[in-house]
Order: C-alpha cells, then sequence, then structure tokens
C-alpha cells in the first residue's frame, strides 16, 4: 500500500463535487481538515478515525 497526500484548496464551493471511492475506498467522503484537531473532531462526529501510519504525515501538512 502506498499513501499520497495532496492538499487543495476548492475555495467557497456552495457544493462539493460527489466523491466516488471505488472497492477499497468504498466510504470514501469529503472531510474537514482546516487543521490536524479539525480533522480528528470531525472524524470523531463520524465515527471515524486516523490510521497510525498516517498521523505524522497529517500532522506535518495540517501543522
Amino acid at each position: 500500500m502506498v499513501t499520497s497526500l495532496h492538499q487543495c484548496d476548492l475555495g467557497h464551493l456552495s457544493d462539493l463535487p460527489t466523491v466516488r471511492g471505488l472497492d477499497d475506498a468504498d466510504l470514501a467522503a469529503w472531510v474537514r481538515a482546516n487543521d490536524y484537531t479539525d480533522l480528528t473532531t470531525h472524524l470523531a462526529e463520524i465515527d471515524g478515525h486516523v490510521f497510525p501510519a498516517h498521523i505524522k504525515m497529517l500532522t506535518t501538512i495540517l501543522g
């Protein structure tokens, strides 16, 4: 498995584009991530979590 992190700013959209994950990403969804705390708070609200192997990468990029 390879994880590739990409960050983009979609600006202020009234509607986000549809997310369509395939087989291994069938639960793909837009997740708020202005910073790492915002990300983990939002994930907790939807019963999600950050995989341990991704914590350092996400804290580095999100602060």
